[in-house]
């Protein structure tokens, strides 16, 4: 399986399942701090924008199997998720500003959901609601639209998928109607 796809775009992007994804840090971290232009502030950037993702994904991995973190783990938590959303707006604004913008370290609604999982880490852990599972719900919301075009017009297509998509979500959040539990 490979990570890139090159599409329409002139630059090969990083795609897959992202619990998949981040089992590729440690070792693009090792391979960018071999190549890197130590004196480049933007590799000193991606260098640490890497170090905090790695960081991050070693405070989840330890505290996966407690309901609510302790009260040092989760400041950390919270640190270093700004840390590394500062390092992405950083990244992000340098390569918009050029001449011919790249779209690299776009700030996607991911990172404004990361926030919030940050400032709740106090009351709950991050894993209850952790991003992977939105992946997984925009596949399922991505195979119902497709369902619903086919054989609709197209001014019905929209409430016809969310009227499908209410029910599913109503089946799923009434726990006394729900067969499968």
């Amino acid at each position: 399986m490979s990570f890139y796809n090159k599409g329409d775009n002139a630059f090969p992007e990083l795609s897959g399942n992202a619990k998949a994804v981040s089992f590729i840090s440690k070792p693009l971290l090792q391979i960018f701090k071999h190549y890197m232009d130590k004196k480049d502030t933007v590799h000193k950037q991606i260098k640490g924008l890497l170090q905090t993702s790695i960081k991050l994904d070693s405070i989840i991995t330890n505290n996966f199997n407690h309901w609510k973190w302790p009260a040092a783990e989760a400041e950390l938590f919270l640190q270093t998720t700004w840390e590394y959303l500062t390092f992405k707006t950083s990244l992000a604004n340098h390569f918009q500003d050029r001449e011919h913008p790249i779209r690299l370290f776009h700030v996607t609604i991911k990172s404004h959901y990361l926030v919030h999982l940050a400032l709740s880490v106090f009351h709950m852990n991050p894993c209850l609601a952790w991003n992977y599972s939105g992946e997984a719900l925009m596949k399922r919301v991505k195979s119902l639209c497709c369902q619903n075009v086919r054989g609709t017009p197209w001014l019905q297509v929209e409430p016809k998928t969310m009227r499908q998509y209410v029910y599913g979500m109503e089946s799923l959040l009434d726990e006394d109607r729900a067969w499968w539990r």
